[in-house]
C-alpha cells in the first residue's frame, strides 16, 4: 500500500534523481510504499496531470517489485468501472524501473477525510454516507462479476476523484479465483472500513 501525501509539497526522492519517463514530465512525488512510489506527472499528449506508480530501485527485490507492479498493471488494465481507478500506458524509467499511469485522485482517501472530520468534530449527513458506501459496493460487486477479490479493502484504498466520486485502488495483493468460488461480502467488507474507525477512534461518532 502507498501512502499518499496531501500536502503540496514535493517529497525528495530517496538516492535517486527524478525519474525520466518518455511522454511526461515527472512534477513531483506524491507518497511512497514498500515496493513503490506515487509521482504526479503531465501527459505531454494532451497535457492532463496524472499519477505515475513505479517501483523502487532496490537491488536485492528488482525482480519481486517488477513482478508485483506488472500483475498489479495487468489486473488493472482490464478493469471499467466509474468507481474502479483507471490505469494506462506501461512502460520502464530511464532507470530501468516498471511504472503505469493512473488517474489522478485529487481529493485524497477515505481515511484522510475520516480523520478530518473527527479532527474538527466535523460530521457527514447519511445521505453523503449512503453515496460513499453505494460507489463502494457497487465498485465491489463489480469485481466480485469478474471473479477478482481485491482482498485489501479499507479506508486507504478507497479514494476520491475531482468530483468527488469514489475510485477503488491498489490491487497489488488482488487476485482472480475460480468461477463460483468467491464469497460474497460486499456490506460485510464496507462495514468493516465504519468498525474500524470505531474501534479504533474510541466509537466518537461520524455521522450526524
Amino acid at each position: 500500500m502507498i501512502e499518499i501525501s496531501n500536502s503540496p509539497s514535493v517529497l525528495p526522492v530517496e538516492g535517486q534523481s527524478t525519474p525520466n519517463i518518455s511522454g511526461y514530465d515527472v512534477l513531483k512525488e506524491l507518497g511512497r510504499g514498500s515496493f513503490g512510489k506515487v509521482c504526479l506527472a503531465r501527459r505531454h499528449e494532451n497535457d492532463q496531470q496524472v499519477a505515475i506508480k513505479m517501483m523502487h530501485s532496490s537491488p536485492t527485490q528488482f525482480a519481486f517489485m517488477k513482478k508485483l507492479l506488472q500483475k498489479e498493471y495487468s489486473l488493472m488494465k482490464g478493469l471499467k468501472h466509474p468507481n474502479i481507478l483507471q490505469v494506462f500506458a506501461s512502460g520502464v524509467t530511464s532507470q530501468g524501473l516498471f511504472y503505469f499511469g493512473m488517474e489522478l485522485a485529487t481529493m485524497g482517501s477515505l481515511d484522510d477525510l475520516m480523520l478530518q472530520k473527527l479532527t474538527v468534530k466535523g460530521f457527514w449527513t447519511e445521505e453523503r454516507a449512503k453515496t460513499i458506501m453505494f460507489q463502494a459496493a457497487s465498485g465491489l460487486n463489480y469485481l466480485h462479476s469478474a471473479n477478482l477479490c481485491h482482498r485489501d479493502i479499507k479506508p486507504d484504498n478507497i479514494v476520491f476523484d475531482y468530483k468527488a466520486q469514489v475510485k477503488i485502488i491498489d490491487f497489488g495483493v488482488a487476485a482472480y479465483v475460480p468461477p463460483g468460488g468467491l464469497i460474497h461480502l460486499l456490506f460485510l467488507v464496507i462495514l468493516r472500513i465504519f468498525i474500524y474507525y470505531l474501534c479504533h477512534k474510541g466509537g466518537r461518532r461520524l455521522f450526524s
